[in-house]
């Protein structure tokens, strides 16, 4: 089980991944993010485009209002524009006007209004659609972990060197009397923590330690299965979804501490096992001395 489950984590979910991914992508690129028809209106964030005819990608009367600023609105008018789908990945519109018209207007009641021969005008669907390129660090290997862990210790070893030649002046004006010892406690708490580099360390263990869990949760099952109740398997099996429950919790409250204290993410990740560990183990030793 132990195999099983680090082969799932390590291999299969992130190959998964990737490959749900570019189906997702590919069934959005035939989906018709932006639908042209006779009369038709597209929201798109802030912005709401008004056609009348359409011909193809070809759109005849367009009306286009800007309401994507709080203090500033537009409202861009043309006789004619193509639309054409200028970046499939992230669903970028390019909207090209034929002698286009634009009205200003300011809250303060200015105006200013402008024309052109031509205009070219992107519409960005990527926030509705969502981030498609954006991958989970649980959805990584372990190898590709450890490249991102590599990256983010090398800036966070530039915040420590930073904050160790801070706290060696700060000692050192303790020392000459120009800065308190209540100044160098508060600034010792200041110590950084890398978001990402814990995140990813966080991810990175859970695969090791999750998997190692299913042995060690052994020790108590152990130690269960030698209970002699009425009822027997029914208290088993709750007790057994309660000890799952506490591993759970604890590793979960784990996780919400690594941002909090200085710490390598590795011990907290791992705590829940050790301590589900340890007990198990004593429990035996009692078990087996009786």
């Amino acid at each position: 089980i132990t195999a099983a489950t680090f082969v799932t984590a390590d291999y299969v979910l992130p190959v998964s991944s990737a490959r749900y991914r570019e189906l997702y992508i590919s069934l959005m690129q035939d989906l018709p993010t932006l639908e042209l028809v006779d009369g038709g209106i597209n929201t798109i964030g802030g912005k709401t485009l008004i056609n009348k005819h359409v011909n193809e990608n070809r759109i005849d009367e367009l009306i286009l209002f800007d309401s994507s600023s709080r203090e500033d609105g537009k409202i861009l008018t043309a006789p004619s524009a193509t639309v054409t789908l200028d970046d499939p990945l992230n669903f970028v519109y390019l909207l090209e006007l034929d002698r286009p018209r634009l009205l200003y207007t300011r809250n303060g009641g200015e105006w200013a209004l402008a024309q052109a021969e031509r205009a070219r005008l992107f519409l960005d669907f990527s926030k509705q659609v969502g981030s498609l390129g954006t991958v989970l660090p649980s959805q990584l290997s372990s190898k590709q972990l450890q490249a991102e862990i590599a990256q983010y210790r090398i800036s966070f070893d530039e915040e420590m060197k930073h904050y160790n030649e801070r706290l060696s002046a700060l000692r050192e004006e303790v020392k000459a009397g120009t800065k308190s010892k209540a100044e160098l406690k508060e600034f010792k708490k200041q110590k950084p923590i890398n978001f990402y580099l814990q995140y990813y360390t966080a991810e990175l263990h859970k695969k090791y330690a999750l998997s190692t869990a299913c042995t060690i949760l052994l020790f108590l099952t152990f130690v269960l299965a030698h209970l002699r109740l009425r009822h027997g398997k029914l208290i088993g099996f709750g007790l057994s979804m309660i000890t799952a429950v506490i591993y759970w919790y604890l590793l979960f409250f784990a996780q919400l501490q690594i941002f909090t204290y200085p710490i390598s993410a590795a011990l907290f990740i791992w705590a829940p096992n050790i301590i589900l560990g340890t007990l198990g183990i004593l429990l035996l030793l009692i078990m087996r001395r009786s």
